[in-house]
Order: C-alpha cells, then sequence, then structure tokens
C-alpha cells in the first residue's frame, strides 16, 4: 500500500515538473 502510494505521488511530482516547464513561472505560482 505505501509503495503504491509512493509511485503515485512519484508521479504526480513528475506531472507537476512537467507542467512547470511548460507553462513557466504562471504554474508556479498557481501550485
Amino acid at each position: 500500500m505505501i509503495a503504491l502510494e509512493n509511485i503515485v505521488l512519484r508521479q504526480g511530482s513528475f506531472e507537476l515538473r512537467n507542467i512547470g516547464l511548460e507553462f513557466g513561472p504562471l504554474a508556479s505560482m498557481a501550485y
């Protein structure tokens, strides 16, 4: 269960990082 949650969190942070790269400072302010 914990491992599964870690995978989900890691995937989520990776997606947020991609959003930040695509949209730049605006996305960083939004989050």
